[in-house]
């Protein structure tokens, strides 16, 4: 099964979509660039399609340290200070899309502060859903979020 995933994090009333990288072990893996597009449907689906479409390199499965410093960089990109802020200030959306469907998830807080996806807001939606409506989906998320992640 041919699977592509597209990260999108939300803050500060931008989203940023992160290319990926997949691992010789099979996980993804948020790589640069990192695209920021503005809150509006039209950019976001241009974005996500962007990365969605583009060639996902194989990589050696990162080390501890490699995987913290891909991390850093796409902090750096965002303009965060870390993944802790990121989460209480912010989103996180994961699209993932397979020949069956496309799974939408979306982030809530954990007990502990940190990001965790939220089972009630996850869409399955059909193969050939448009991406301007998933893009929809998230900016409906957003405006029901904190103003934080939207100013």
């Amino acid at each position: 099964m041919n699977i592509r995933v597209v990260g999108v994090y939300v803050w500060r009333g931008s989203a940023y979509i992160p290319f990926e990288a997949k691992s010789k072990s099979g996980f993804f893996v948020d790589r640069e660039p990192v695209t920021k597009v503005e809150l509006q449907a039209s950019e976001l689906a241009t974005g996500i399609h962007n990365v969605a479409t583009a060639e996902y390199p194989v990589i050696p499965d990162p080390t501890p340290s490699e995987f913290d410093m891909n991390s850093d960089r796409i902090l750096n990109a965002i303009g965060v200070q870390s993944w802790e802020q990121l989460a209480r200030e912010g989103a996180c959306y994961t699209i993932q899309f397979s020949d069956k469907g496309i799974r939408l998830e979306m982030s809530k807080l954990n007990e502990e502060g940190l990001w965790t996806y939220d089972s009630d807001k996850m869409k399955l939606l059909p193969v050939d859903t448009p991406i301007v409506e998933i893009a929809l989906l998230i900016l409906t998320d957003v405006a029901l979020r904190p103003s934080t992640v939207r100013l």
